[in-house]
């Protein structure tokens, strides 16, 4: 799901600019990414599939009616934080302006290190729960 997240910051780091015309290449980079990451996600999924040999409608029809408060919890989380990060990117971006002139090489720094930092964390994760 990393290129999924690559591709979605690529969408916010073309807002953060303001869609500036000199980042139109975030966009094609998004595309891709996307591309790439439902491919990628498609085949863990059937991978998964295969080797547990599970039935996807039955699957589906496991989950559906499990855990609808948690599901409440997290639509509210999840609103709440793109509301303060909205608010912060947009008025802290104005307290910054110079900062954050549209630049493909710096765009691309802010990607590739969110990205990279985010698989970290991943990583770091993963071997900590399998312990």
């Amino acid at each position: 799901m990393l290129p999924l997240h690559a591709s979605s910051l690529c969408a916010v780091v073309y807002h953060l600019f303001y869609n500036a015309p000199a980042l139109n290449a975030l966009v094609t980079l998004q595309a891709a990414s996307t591309c790439f990451g439902n491919f990628t996600l498609l085949a863990a999924a059937a991978r998964i599939a295969m080797l547990r040999g599970v039935v996807p409608v039955r699957c589906v029809a496991e989950l559906s009616g499990s855990e609808k408060h948690s599901d409440a919890e997290f639509l509210g989380r999840a609103l709440a934080a793109s509301v303060v990060s909205a608010a912060a990117i947009k008025y802290g971006s104005l307290l910054a302006d110079p900062l954050f002139e549209p630049s493909l090489p710096l765009a691309l720094t802010i990607i590739g290190t969110v990205t990279a930092l985010t698989g970290i964390a991943l990583v770091v994760r993963s071997s900590s729960e399998q312990r």
